[in-house]
Protein backbone atom coordinates (compact mmCIF):
# COMPACT_ATOMS: atom_id res chain seq x y z
CA UNK A 1 0.00 0.00 0.00
CA UNK A 2 2.79 2.39 0.88
CA UNK A 3 4.61 1.49 -2.36
CA UNK A 4 1.57 2.69 -4.35
CA UNK A 5 1.90 6.16 -2.81
CA UNK A 6 5.59 6.55 -3.65
CA UNK A 7 6.48 7.91 -7.10
CA UNK A 8 7.99 5.48 -9.56
CA UNK A 9 11.76 5.35 -10.05
CA UNK A 10 11.44 6.93 -13.48
CA UNK A 11 9.42 9.85 -12.09
CA UNK A 12 12.07 10.40 -9.39
CA UNK A 13 14.81 10.49 -12.04
CA UNK A 14 12.88 13.03 -14.15
CA UNK A 15 12.28 15.23 -11.10
CA UNK A 16 15.94 14.95 -10.06
CA UNK A 17 17.09 15.89 -13.56
CA UNK A 18 14.72 18.84 -13.58
CA UNK A 19 16.00 20.17 -10.25
CA UNK A 20 19.60 19.70 -11.37
CA UNK A 21 18.83 21.65 -14.56
CA UNK A 22 17.05 24.31 -12.50
CA UNK A 23 20.08 24.80 -10.27
CA UNK A 24 22.35 25.12 -13.32
CA UNK A 25 20.03 27.63 -14.97
CA UNK A 26 19.86 29.72 -11.78
CA UNK A 27 23.65 29.85 -11.65
CA UNK A 28 23.83 30.88 -15.28
CA UNK A 29 21.09 33.49 -14.76
CA UNK A 30 18.63 31.83 -17.12
CA UNK A 31 14.90 31.99 -16.30
CA UNK A 32 13.58 29.16 -14.18
CA UNK A 33 10.94 26.79 -15.49
CA UNK A 34 9.32 26.42 -12.07
CA UNK A 35 6.46 28.37 -10.58
CA UNK A 36 7.09 31.25 -8.19
CA UNK A 37 6.50 28.98 -5.20
CA UNK A 38 9.67 27.02 -6.04
CA UNK A 39 7.84 23.75 -6.70
CA UNK A 40 7.94 21.88 -9.93
CA UNK A 41 4.97 22.59 -12.19
CA UNK A 42 5.16 19.22 -13.92
CA UNK A 43 6.66 20.24 -17.26
CA UNK A 44 9.61 22.49 -17.83
CA UNK A 45 9.36 25.09 -20.53
CA UNK A 46 11.20 24.10 -23.66
CA UNK A 47 13.28 27.27 -23.88
CA UNK A 48 14.94 26.93 -20.48
CA UNK A 49 15.50 23.20 -20.91
CA UNK A 50 17.19 23.70 -24.26
CA UNK A 51 19.42 26.45 -22.97
CA UNK A 52 20.59 24.30 -20.06
CA UNK A 53 21.28 21.33 -22.33
CA UNK A 54 23.07 23.53 -24.83
CA UNK A 55 25.23 24.95 -22.04
CA UNK A 56 26.03 21.47 -20.77
CA UNK A 57 26.92 20.12 -24.21
CA UNK A 58 29.02 23.10 -25.22
CA UNK A 59 31.31 22.65 -22.18
CA UNK A 60 32.22 19.08 -23.16
CA UNK A 61 35.50 18.37 -24.89
CA UNK A 62 35.24 17.28 -28.50
CA UNK A 63 35.17 13.52 -28.96
CA UNK A 64 38.17 12.05 -30.78
CA UNK A 65 37.56 11.20 -34.41
CA UNK A 66 36.79 7.56 -35.01
CA UNK A 67 38.75 5.93 -37.79
CA UNK A 68 37.18 3.04 -39.58
CA UNK A 69 39.14 0.29 -41.30
CA UNK A 70 39.40 0.32 -45.06
CA UNK A 71 40.91 -2.15 -47.49
CA UNK A 72 44.63 -1.50 -47.81
CA UNK A 73 47.08 -3.28 -50.10
CA UNK A 74 50.39 -4.43 -48.60
CA UNK A 75 53.23 -6.07 -50.55
CA UNK A 76 56.16 -7.97 -49.05
CA UNK A 77 59.21 -9.21 -50.93
CA UNK A 78 60.31 -12.46 -49.32
CA UNK A 79 63.50 -14.53 -49.48
CA UNK A 80 63.52 -18.26 -48.87
CA UNK A 81 60.98 -19.32 -51.46
CA UNK A 82 57.85 -21.04 -50.27
CA UNK A 83 59.11 -21.32 -46.67
CA UNK A 84 59.43 -17.51 -46.43
CA UNK A 85 55.96 -17.05 -47.93
CA UNK A 86 54.48 -19.50 -45.43
CA UNK A 87 56.10 -17.57 -42.56
CA UNK A 88 54.43 -14.35 -43.74
CA UNK A 89 51.04 -16.02 -44.16
CA UNK A 90 51.37 -17.66 -40.73
CA UNK A 91 52.05 -14.26 -39.17
CA UNK A 92 48.98 -12.78 -40.87
CA UNK A 93 46.82 -15.62 -39.59
CA UNK A 94 48.36 -15.66 -36.11
CA UNK A 95 47.73 -11.92 -35.66
CA UNK A 96 44.15 -12.42 -36.93
CA UNK A 97 44.36 -9.89 -39.74
CA UNK A 98 41.22 -9.77 -41.88
CA UNK A 99 42.76 -10.70 -45.22
CA UNK A 100 40.42 -10.09 -48.12
CA UNK A 101 42.74 -11.02 -50.97
CA UNK A 102 46.08 -12.84 -51.01
CA UNK A 103 48.35 -13.42 -53.98
CA UNK A 104 51.72 -15.15 -53.99
CA UNK A 105 54.35 -15.28 -56.72
CA UNK A 106 56.94 -17.97 -56.09
CA UNK A 107 59.40 -18.81 -58.86
CA UNK A 108 62.07 -21.48 -58.62
CA UNK A 109 65.60 -20.11 -58.78
CA UNK A 110 64.61 -16.49 -58.06
CA UNK A 111 65.98 -14.76 -54.96
CA UNK A 112 62.72 -13.00 -53.99
CA UNK A 113 59.10 -14.07 -53.92
CA UNK A 114 56.22 -11.59 -53.73
CA UNK A 115 53.34 -11.76 -51.24
CA UNK A 116 50.56 -9.20 -51.83
CA UNK A 117 47.44 -8.96 -49.72
CA UNK A 118 44.47 -6.70 -49.19
CA UNK A 119 43.65 -6.30 -45.50
CA UNK A 120 40.91 -4.36 -43.66
CA UNK A 121 42.93 -1.91 -41.53
CA UNK A 122 43.04 1.66 -40.30
CA UNK A 123 46.00 3.81 -41.34
CA UNK A 124 47.81 3.20 -38.03
CA UNK A 125 47.22 -0.54 -38.18
CA UNK A 126 48.53 -0.65 -41.76
CA UNK A 127 51.74 1.09 -40.69
CA UNK A 128 52.07 -1.42 -37.83
CA UNK A 129 51.61 -4.35 -40.24
CA UNK A 130 54.34 -3.03 -42.53
CA UNK A 131 56.69 -2.65 -39.54
CA UNK A 132 55.91 -6.20 -38.38
CA UNK A 133 56.65 -7.53 -41.86
CA UNK A 134 59.95 -5.63 -42.02
CA UNK A 135 61.04 -7.16 -38.69
CA UNK A 136 60.65 -10.69 -40.03
CA UNK A 137 63.97 -12.31 -41.08
CA UNK A 138 62.49 -13.76 -44.28
CA UNK A 139 61.16 -10.40 -45.52
CA UNK A 140 63.56 -8.39 -47.68
CA UNK A 141 61.27 -5.36 -47.90
CA UNK A 142 57.63 -4.45 -47.32
CA UNK A 143 55.50 -1.54 -48.41
CA UNK A 144 51.94 -0.29 -48.39
CA UNK A 145 50.71 0.22 -51.93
Amino acid sequence: MVADLLPSRRARVVVADHYRARRLSQVAGAPSSCADSGTWSGSPTSSSRRSVMTALLSDRAAAPAVTYPSHRRVTAYVAGGLDGVLRVVTMLRGRRYKVRDLSVEVCDGVVESVVSCTVALTADEAALLVERLRRMPAVVSAEQV
